[in-house]
């Protein structure tokens, strides 16, 4: 093997020791159905996801991924 390619390889096999989760840190939260459906009705009757972010204490990012979820199981 060449010793450039196994250099990476193992610098590969760290990567996730340097930027991933560590053993000691709790895993994320996943949201509720009820969580779920009350952002769906937020959305619906107009609040924005900022707004839906502030009055249920969730990231907005949170709000969004779920608004997502929401309008595509609409859809289907």
């Amino acid at each position: 093997m060449n010793d450039t390619f196994y250099r990476a390889t193992q610098a590969l096999k760290k990567l996730s020791d340097i930027y991933g989760r560590s053993s000691n840190s709790p895993a994320p939260k996943k949201l509720t159905e009820t969580q779920i459906d009350r952002i769906g009705e937020l959305y619906q009757q107009g609040y924005t996801k900022a707004a839906i972010s502030r009055e249920m204490g969730l990231a907005q990012s949170t709000i969004y991924n779920a608004v997502r979820r929401f309008i595509r199981s609409e859809v289907l």
